[in-house]
């Protein structure tokens, strides 16, 4: 839990470096997206695994070498060494989550805590959290998704 801090705010301060609680981020990351791992595929899109990366970006990583799409939503280990890669900023294509969340707080101003920036950076990508953070009242979102702010009312309901 972060100190000085209310999770279910989105409006929430800063919270330090020190204090991500990375296992409840990924958990609510998870239920959102999955169910909790219970819903590994999109019918919509390249999504897939607990965390619904976009097979389409990640398959050419080098942990997923020789890897299957289908193998991939068969392994959890494969799936949270992804998740642990983008969350480090160690995954093309994807911004260490928090780093680029703070950069982003201070850039635009934001209201919202760095652990909700993150969020929305695993839901709608860094470009477009940007582009969110920059104007949200006209912000939208593609394909058949949540709002970002219904995704941030969910994030809120399964962080603990």
């Amino acid at each position: 839990m972060f100190k000085n801090t209310d999770p279910k705010d989105p409006k929430s301060p800063k919270q330090p470096k020190g204090d991500f609680n990375k296992k409840a981020f990924k958990y609510a990351i998870g239920m959102i997206e999955s169910s909790g791992g219970k819903n590994l595929s999109s019918k919509t899109s390249s999504a897939a695994g607990k965390y619904q990366f976009l097979w389409n970006l990640i398959k050419d990583d080098d942990s997923l070498d020789g890897i299957s799409k289908r193998e991939f939503i068969g392994s959890s280990d494969l799936q949270e060494q992804i998740m642990d890669k983008a969350l480090n900023g160690n995954l093309k294509g994807y911004p260490n989550y928090i780093s680029n969340a703070n950069k982003l707080k201070s850039e635009y101003g934001s209201e919202l805590g760095v652990t909700k920036i993150a969020a929305l950076t695993h839901f709608l990508g860094s470009g477009n959290v940007r582009k969110y953070l920059s104007n949200p009242q006209e912000f939208k979102v593609n394909g058949v998704n949540k709002t970002p702010e219904e995704y941030l009312s969910d994030f809120n309901n399964y962080f603990e």
